[in-house]
């Protein structure tokens, strides 16, 4: 893999300084071949030449010769990309066949040069030159060489390598940042009442903080972090795992099989990488997810932290109020599919679920035994609750009472569109749940079709229906290589009175994670809402489907907000049914 960021190359002539303050001595130069690191966007030098120009330029040096005093000045020049946080120095060596004088021009985009080197450059060896650009961290500098002449003579100055270093310390420059923005939300608005800014910053409410601080900072390097150098690459062939070792993060452990081991080894320099997901623990990065791809052979390999046996990572902790009665005759389904045998994971659909069942027995009155909680769920566990397309009777249909159950149906996992739809004109895809054993490519005969779900649903004689959907039905996720397709979500057109349907994304969003709280991010923010009835807007201690709607919706600190700023992606969750005066937690009395 090649080093976009990490080694950014110019070529320019100055004056021997000491290292810049705070560099990291003991770190090797990248490479010290004789003009290896030659790479410029423009350069002007003088057409007139001299025997030994070519001579120089057959070892391996770059040349420029300044022209007459009083003419233009012969440069080059080349524009860097610092990142924030960072330590960065200029690295190079330099020479002349005679005296001369170079200048070094910094130039901030938008912003005006500053000359940052001026010195006489004396014949004779090549000199080790190292120059601090700390200061111009998370910019875009252009970095301009001029060769001045001293009088009317000509003069050459040879290069050997010039390169900027990047040095990246996680702990300084991502802890760094995160306490930084932390501080600034602990500071008391001004017009902020002292109850309110205590209970803002409450000790649970800080820690939480902190985490979605982490991984907002960590997503803003990720891409700059990918850019690095891949420095190591070992094979076990026993375990069948390449470890890869890329600058900067924590080594990955990627599952190769033996058999394609030897193509991987041979394009280790040409590999892909795509979602990458990075945590930061304990002043190091490490990756939460990654998917590598081969481009010999287009194979993907993917990483997942959380698969293969990990520990789980445990549900946030909400604060629920407690029922105001119980509910004894309501009966619920509650489904996270993570463990998906033929396409990417659900990281946190089993913490959605956990915590969505604490959602019902805490608050909504649900007793114990009527909540079906299934994790994993494959399609006969589909079929079995909710029936199919020619016999809607199920298990959740024969647990209702007829006009006195109220039912509340939650699914975390995969959705998928049936491709095969779209080959006939004029139609878009039909929606599927997809079951954690369902290969996606054929979805239409092993998913579980939306309109059989919601018209099975139609069809119970239950009191109210509430349908919840952490799930996506583009089909980004599930398959490879195939844009988002538009897809029928619902093929409801009408619902049943006292019907809510709430989900995640619209049709062709993806529904997205929040890493730092281990939840899809529509159910994190929904639980959120719940969580010390934080949605209810009007203060009257119930909580309508409206106020969570317009809670979980809001484009300034909800899922759209959250979504763009994460991930740098669209997610807005819609709402359909009759919600305008359904109550999901009454007011205490």
């Amino acid at each position: 893999m090649s080093s976009r960021f990490q080694v950014l190359i110019l070529a320019v002539a100055t004056a021997t300084l000491a290292p810049a303050a705070g560099a990291d001595q003991d770190a090797p130069l990248p490479r010290q071949l004789k003009g290896d690191f030659i790479d410029y966007d423009r350069i002007k030098t003088d057409p007139r030449n001299f025997e030994n120009i070519k001579e120089l330029k057959g070892n391996g040096h770059w040349l420029v010769v300044h022209p007459v005093s009083g003419e233009e000045a012969a440069f080059l020049e080349k524009t860097v990309r610092l990142f924030p946080g960072t330590e960065a120095t200029l690295e190079m060596a330099t020479c002349g066949l005679g005296d001369h004088v170079c200048r070094i021009l910094v130039v901030p985009a938008g912003g005006q040069p500053s000359e940052i080197f001026r010195k006489l450059i004396n014949g004779g060896p090549y000199q080790p030159i190292s120059l601090d650009l700390t200061r111009f961290a998370g910019q875009t500098i252009t970095v301009r060489y001029e060769c001045i002449a001293n009088d009317w003579r000509y003069e050459h100055a040879g290069i050997d390598y010039f390169y900027v270093h990047q040095r990246f310390d996680p702990e300084r420059t991502i802890g760094g940042s995160v306490m930084q923005r932390l501080a600034a939300w602990q500071t008391r608005g001004k017009f902020e009442k002292a109850a309110d800014f205590e209970a803002r910053t409450s000790p649970e409410n800080r820690a939480r903080m902190v985490e979605t601080l982490q991984e907002q900072v960590v997503a803003e390097y990720t891409e700059w972090l990918l850019g690095g150098d891949l420095v190591a690459a070992e094979y076990d062939a026993d375990a069948e795992t390449f470890t890869l070792q890329i600058e900067h993060i924590q080594p990955v452990v990627l599952p190769v099989p033996l058999a394609d081991a030897p193509a991987f080894d041979e394009n280790l320099d040409k590999l892909s990488y795509t979602n990458p997901r990075l945590a930061y623990r304990q002043g190091a990065l490490e990756f939460v997810h990654l998917e590598v791809t081969n481009p010999a052979n287009l194979k993907l390999y993917t990483f997942d932290a959380a698969a293969g046996g990990a520990e789980r990572a445990a549900p946030t902790e909400f604060s629920f109020p407690r029922a105001a009665h119980a509910n004894p005759d309501a009966v619920a389904v509650v489904i996270g599919n993570r463990d998906y045998q033929r396409t990417r994971p659900v990281e946190f659909a089993l913490n959605d679920a956990s915590a969505i069942k604490r959602l019902l027995t805490e608050s909504l009155g649900y007793q114990e035994g009527n909540v079906i909680l299934v994790e994993n769920a494959n399609q006969g566990d589909l079929r079995v609750i909710f029936g199919t397309a020619e016999d809607h009777r199920g298990r959740l249909n024969n647990a209702v009472k007829p006009h006195e159950s109220d039912v509340f149906v939650y699914y975390s996992g995969h959705g998928a569109p049936g491709l095969k739809d779209l080959q006939e004109e004029g139609r878009s895809a039909r929606g599927y749940l997809l079951p954690v054993e369902c290969d996606p490519q054929y979805v239409e005969l092993g998913g579980y079709p939306l309109d059989t779900f919601y018209g099975n649903l139609a069809k119970i004689e239950a009191r109210s229906v509430t349908v919840i959907l952490d799930a996506c039905f583009s089909g980004e996720n599930v398959f490879d290589n195939i844009s988002p397709v538009a897809v029928e979500v619902a093929n409801q057109t009408t619902w049943p009175p006292e019907t809510v349907v709430m989900a995640a994304a619209s049709d062709r969003q993806v529904s997205c994670w929040f890493n730092a709280q281990r939840h899809g991010l529509f159910t994190y923010q929904l639980l959120a809402g719940v969580s010390g009835l934080a949605a209810d807007r009007d203060g009257d201690g119930s909580l309508t489907f409206a106020e969570l709607h317009a809670f979980v919706s809001d484009r300034s600190a909800g899922v759209p907000y959250q979504a763009r700023r994460l991930h740098g992606v669209e997610q807005d969750p819609v709402i359909q049914g009759d919600y305008d005066q359904r109550v999901l937690i009454g007011a205490r009395r």
